[in-house]
């Protein structure tokens, strides 16, 4: 949060028992938000979604994690209403911002800024795809899109579309985040949508690592280093706005980000 805070405000969505500044000291671009407020004021959608969450059955796993994996985002719609943002960067926790981020990375014409691990040149059929939007630009208007297709996916007709793909996605036997936001990715898409998916508005997403966003691995296999006050990886030599610490390089994060 610390390196994150140095070159942009940080609200940082969290309840009483994650809070470890005492008080007065918070750093001055940190700004926390209670969680409890933001849920009961999406009591309503949260509920319906839980409710069909569970109906999924064995498409999700039995403990609440990845459950709350797809909430954060009912969340996070509530906050930018709350904040009157139009636009946002969302940061997963394990995830340092480590330069200016602005709404000038995202591309003419592009709806949202996310990570598309696989889609299209690697692998053409939506059912193999996979969108991580744990370091991403999304948009008030998105968020209320993708909200109402998750209320509209984990309910029949469609679990049998999301049997097929977590059948096909080898790395996720579950109706994960990222396996659900493939398939919004393809449910928006200007092309014709993969059936059996419920409508939604047309988007277009950009990938979040051509704006040099750590979607692959970066910080976590250690594969960068520090040039004056640049980060840059060591493949590529592109200087790094986001370090994403997956796993146990959670541990030495702080020490290496000092």
């Amino acid at each position: 949060l610390r390196a994150s805070s140095v070159h942009n405000r940080v609200v940082l969505v969290t309840d009483a028992q994650t809070l470890c500044w005492p008080e007065g000291k918070l750093p001055r671009n940190i700004h926390i938000v209670s969680l409890a407020q933001l849920e009961k004021k999406k009591a309503l959608p949260l509920r319906a979604f839980r409710d069909s969450y569970w109906r999924a059955g064995r498409l999700t796993p039995c403990n609440p994690w990845e459950r709350h994996n797809h909430e954060r985002f009912f969340i996070l719609e509530q906050l930018m209403w709350d904040l009157h943002l139009e636009h946002v960067f969302y940061a997963d926790g394990d995830v340092a911002v480590t330069a200016p981020i602005h709404l000038g990375m995202l591309p003419a014409g592009c709806d949202a800024l996310v990570a598309l691990r696989g889609i299209e040149k690697d692998a053409p059929h939506p059912l193999a795809w996979s969108v991580w939007a744990g370091s991403a630009i999304l948009s008030r208007a998105l968020l209320g899109d993708l909200c109402k297709f998750a209320l509209d996916v984990f309910d029949e007709p469609y679990t049998c579309a999301m049997r097929l793909k977590a059948a096909r996605t080898t790395a996720y036997s579950y109706m994960n985040d990222m396996v659900f936001w493939s398939m919004f990715v393809a449910a928006s898409s200007r092309n014709a949508p993969p059936p059996l998916l419920p409508g939604t508005n047309q988007r277009a997403f950009c990938d979040a690592a051509d704006a040099n966003i750590d979607t692959m691995g970066v910080a976590s296999s250690g594969r960068y280093q520090f040039e004056a006050k640049t980060i840059r990886a060591w493949d590529s030599g592109a200087p790094m706005r986001t370090l994403h610490f997956q796993g146990r390089s959670k541990d030495c994060a702080c020490k290496r980000l000092e």
